[in-house]
């Protein structure tokens, strides 16, 4: 019947809510949250870094350890530790993290949330560039699946960048947009044509 041939194409409830699923979603969610604990890093030790990590998680789950674990790897490995240090970015840099915005583009509302920005200013706090970086979490092992992702995440970035844009008052040119792949320790920046 069609609904058989249907259950057999689209997924139900049953995979939506398959334990490794969740769990893989709470993994996510514990990354971005131990990123957005650390704004900058420039002045913390070794020994601060993983404290003021460990006092974000719950020392008895094994998803919340390994996501530091992850996190930790990522804070202490270029190019991902760089984007964490205030002195990678010569203008007055400020960090915006899990930055909700809400904007209207040609009559469409767009909503979103920016893992984490680097907003440079000039010497009057004008914004002047911008980078906007997402973490994820995929578990891609090859340059075939970066590039994959990169393609797949553009459409995404894309959006960002408007809104970067329309938020700080810059043109789009000056808005970098960044896919920071968390198990392979790896930033690639993601270029839009204009």
């Amino acid at each position: 019947s069609v609904a058989d041939q249907e259950s057999e194409t689209k997924p139900g409830a049953s995979f939506v809510f398959l334990p490794g699923t969740i769990q893989a979603s709470e993994y996510g969610t514990k990354v971005h949250e131990l990123f957005e604990s650390t704004p900058w890093i420039d002045a913390l030790g070794p020994n601060e870094l993983e404290d003021t990590l460990a006092s974000n998680i719950d020392e008895a789950d094994e998803v919340e350890i390994s996501a530091m674990q992850e996190v930790l790897k990522n804070l202490n490995t270029d190019p991902v530790s760089s984007i964490f240090r205030k002195s990678s970015f010569p203008l007055n840099p400020i960090a915006w993290l899990e930055k909700r915005f809400e904007l209207i583009d040609e009559g469409k509302w767009i909503s979103g949330t920016f893992d984490r920005v680097v907003v440079q200013q000039d010497e009057k706090q004008r914004a002047t560039t911008a980078d906007v970086y997402d973490f994820k979490t995929n578990k891609v092992s090859s340059q075939e699946e970066v590039d994959e992702a990169c393609a797949h995440y553009a459409p995404q970035l894309a959006i960002y960048r408007l809104a970067l844009s329309r938020l700080l008052g810059i043109p789009e040119q000056e808005v970098r947009s960044h896919l920071v792949f968390t198990r392979l320790a790896k930033v690639v920046e993601v270029e839009q044509p204009f």
